[in-house]
C-alpha cells in the first residue's frame, strides 16, 4: 500500500519491531530497481504469519533518525 503525506509529516511504526535497514536503497535493492523507494526504512516486525517473518517497509522518507538494531 502506498500513501503520500505532505512533506515532514511524522512516521509512526505500525508495530513493534526492529528496524533492518535504514538509509537509500541504491545498492541493496528492496523494490523492482536500484533506488525505487530513495531513502527508506525497513523494519522487521515482532509478529510472524507462520514461520515467516513480517516487514514493514517505509519508502520515500524525507529525514530517517534511526539506525538499524
Amino acid at each position: 500500500m502506498d500513501i503520500g503525506n505532505p512533506m515532514d509529516t511524522p512516521i509512526l511504526s505500525v508495530a513493534d519491531g526492529v528496524v533492518v535497514h535504514a538509509g537509500d536503497d541504491a545498492t541493496e535493492i528492496f523494490g523492482a530497481f536500484p533506488n525505487d523507494y530513495g531513502q527508506l526504512i525497513v523494519l522487521q516486525l515482532g509478529q510472524r504469519y507462520g514461520d515467516q517473518a513480517l516487514f514493514a517497509l517505509y519508502g520515500h522518507v524525507n529525514q530517517i533518525s534511526v539506525a538499524p538494531g
